[in-house]
């Protein structure tokens, strides 16, 4: 693959597909980039999602997809306390239904939980391993087995861990749970 550019969300497509999830586009727009790359000799644009490797998460109405090296994505606001997300959809999803935590809390979205023991738990002297050092430490993952296991992973380590799944326990994710209440203040 090729990166060709990297800009701000415009693409009326992209806005399209912010908006059929019910996504804040600010929050969007604040955390995310337009990214337009070749891959195979074709060219295609997706929303991208940054990691701390460089890596894009890459979503549009047809793909996920992770452009470079697979990595979680931390930002430090020297918080107390830290919520963890299992994808970036879900990140801003929390934003949008909650603006004024953007602040208020440290965020680690891992952008899969696949790599939850190779992030937070395998050694010692790993960098995200130190900064998980919170009073609270809330898993917004997804409602499935997956997002179970990584909940289980994460309580073994840590004893301040609070089940955020309790919001929207009734639905696969939070950006589920976020079109639902979405449908529901229409309705």
């Amino acid at each position: 693959y090729t990166i060709r550019t990297i800009k701000r969300l415009k693409h009326p497509n992209l806005i399209q597909y912010i908006k059929e999830r019910n996504l804040s586009l600010q929050m969007v727009q604040t955390y995310c980039k337009e990214v337009h790359y070749t891959l195979n000799d074709k060219s295609y644009y997706a929303v991208g999602f940054q990691n701390d490797f460089g890596g894009f998460e890459l979503r549009n109405k047809y793909i996920k997809m992770c452009l470079g090296k697979k990595a979680s994505t931390y930002f430090n606001n020297r918080s107390r306390n830290i919520a963890l997300f299992e994808s970036w959809s879900d990140y801003i999803s929390f934003l949008t239904l909650f603006p004024n935590a953007e602040k208020q809390y440290d965020f680690l979205i891992f952008n899969s939980v696949s790599i939850i023991k190779n992030t937070i738990i395998k050694t010692s002297n790993n960098e995200l391993f130190r900064k998980l050092q919170y009073d609270k430490i809330i898993c917004c993952f997804d409602n499935d087995k997956a997002g179970e296991n990584a909940i289980l992973i994460i309580k073994k380590a840590y004893t301040n861990v609070i089940d955020g799944r309790k919001l929207y326990e009734k639905h696969k994710d939070l950006n589920d749970y976020l079109l639902t209440i979405h449908y529901n203040e229409l309705t």
